[in-house]
């Protein structure tokens, strides 16, 4: 995911605990030791990863780097992958360009259709803007200017949630007479059309470093770094989408340090984990900085201590910043991150990964699927119209444990009806198709949406039971008896039609058989009584 332009290097060393920290599935998490995955050379230096857990299996990881220039402030933006455990060479994807150009803060997402977009902002019109370009069949597209203005844009960050809705944020950092600010801005990418911007904040203060990530439940999280004039520091600060709209600005990490570069995840077991760099006093009016995080093990409702990640090994002190997690293959966390090791003249790029997150108890509803979706309630008789939906509810296992499923699907309007419910057994890695039958008979007409629901398994935690439910709206259609036309409402032209086929049967010239509402073979007064209840109503 990403961070921002260090202006600071501090000579050190690294080290990291491999003692347990906090808890995820069973028992505690731990870390490696780091491991060095990129090594510039003085003067030269690399900052600011991104990383990536692809669909096809691969480890991407971007960066920002002057190595192309060393002796220069310009920076490019490279790029690498990790495939059956080789690294590539990295790609230069911005240069060679003009030493006037700054390219800095890649951040890199994918979209459901396996395109892979890397975004990062540069100064080619004098202030800074978000660039992207995308990554399909082994092909780079062309380069395209996403945001335009006079204030310098910084720090973007990307994530796709499960509708395959990309959302991008980023800081805007806007000078005046009067001083300056930085505010949170976002976007989102639906199919090929981007959304307006939207700006998140808007007081009078430095909102920065924004880090995104998409949970189970279908919610959006972000958080940030906010400044706090009473204090002289940096606070992490985070706010949710639910779909509709974001909760109010709430203060996830509280403390008397300068806290900045936050980034989120939610890993295999639904914890959510929040990683961030905290500057840490040493004595002397000096200070280094360490990687800090925190976890919540209830979707977000409360939250584990703050706990140091990196420290200083004996010799000396370190500095080690902008964490960017990823949920890897092999059910580990690998966070990377920019550190002085090893020469501490320059900063290079590093990871750790977390131990395996397992087992854990999770399963999910992945597919509604349904048929029909247009019928009478009970059917028609006289058109061969069963008044039967099936629909088949698939249910996966990403999980460690053989699970013992519950669906129930529900049909939801004003008023609801359960659907049916059957059980099904899943194992580790599989799916399993359920099927219930909605029998529509005496169901009110109206649009109904299907939700099917799987009840929470034994051991699964509060942030994967999110994934148990789907929801889709308007799936079914219950026409109104005497809605011959089926347009969803009994007006004049269902009104005329069963007129003119008043007392026609099968082979007369008027016949038509919707409306032969009773199915007796005839369009009786009982079907214009029955289109003269419904007459006026709309679906």
């Amino acid at each position: 995911m990403r961070r921002t332009t260090r202006t600071v290097i501090v000579l050190a060393l690294l080290s990291v605990s491999a003692a347990g920290l906090l808890q995820s599935a069973k028992g505690a998490v731990t870390w490696s030791a780091p491991v060095l995955t990129d090594l510039s050379t003085p003067p030269s230096f690399d900052i600011l990863p991104s990383t990536l857990q692809a669909n096809d299996g691969s480890l991407w990881l971007a960066w920002q780097s002057n190595r192309a220039n060393p002796f220069s402030f310009r920076s490019d933006i490279y790029y690498k992958t990790l495939s059956s455990g080789l690294w590539s060479l990295p790609v230069n994807i911005t240069g060679p360009g003009t030493v006037r150009v700054n390219n800095a803060g890649p951040s890199l997402a994918q979209l459901h259709n396996n395109t892979i977009l890397l975004f990062w902002v540069a100064n080619t019109t004098g202030a800074y803007n978000i660039y992207y370009e995308r990554y399909n069949a082994g092909i780079w597209s062309g380069r395209v200017h996403l945001t335009i203005g006079s204030g310098n844009d910084t720090d973007p960050d990307a994530v796709v949630t499960q509708d395959g809705t990309l959302w991008l944020s980023w800081a805007r950092k806007i000078s005046t007479c009067c001083g300056s600010t930085a505010q949170i801005f976002y976007k989102t990418l639906v199919g090929n059309v981007w959304s307006s911007e939207t700006q998140l904040t808007s007081d009078a203060t430095l909102n920065l470093y924004p880090g995104l990530t998409a949970t189970k439940d279908g919610r959006v999280w972000l958080v940030w770094s906010k400044w706090l004039n009473a204090g002289k520091i940096y606070q992490v600060f985070s706010s949710i989408n639910n779909g509709t709209s974001w909760s109010p600005a709430f203060r996830i990490v509280s403390s008397n340090s300068l806290d900045a570069h936050p980034d989120v995840l939610q890993d295999r077991n639904g914890t959510l984990w929040l990683f961030w760099a905290r500057d840490l006093s040493i004595g002397g009016g000096l200070f280094e900085t360490k990687i800090f995080t925190k976890s919540s093990f209830d979707n977000g409702l409360s939250w584990s201590a703050d706990t140091q990640l990196t420290f200083d090994p004996l010799c000396c002190q370190t500095d080690e910043s902008d964490p960017a997690p990823v949920t890897a293959s092999g059910n580990t966390i690998w966070i990377f991150f920019d550190s002085t090791q090893p020469t501490g003249s320059t900063l290079n790029l590093y990871y750790v990964t977390s131990s395996p997150i397992f087992p854990v108890h999770n399963v999910a509803v992945s597919k509604i699927a349904y048929s029909p979706t247009l019928l009478y309630p009970g059917g028609m008789k006289s058109v061969g119209q069963s008044g039967i939906v099936k629909i088949n509810v698939t249910v996966t296992d990403p999980g460690d444990f053989v699970e013992t499923v519950a669906v129930q699907v529900t049909a939801v309007n004003k008023t609801s009806y359960i659907a049916g419910s059957a059980t099904a057994t899943v194992s580790p890695g599989g799916s399993a198709i359920i099927q219930v039958a909605w029998n529509t008979t005496d169901v009110l007409a109206a649009r109904y949406a299907l939700v099917a629901t799987v009840a929470p398994v034994a051991g699964e935690s509060l942030g994967n039971v999110a994934g148990n439910r789907m929801a889709v709206g308007s799936a079914i259609h219950i026409l109104p008896l005497g809605d011959v036309d089926q347009d969803g409402s009994v007006g004049v032209v269902d009104a005329s039609t069963v007129a003119l086929a008043f007392q026609s049967t099968p082979g007369s010239p008027y016949w038509n058989p919707y409306a032969d509402i009773n199915g007796k073979g005839i369009v009786d007064i009982i079907d214009v009584a029955i289109m003269a209840k419904n007459y006026g109503i709309v679906t």
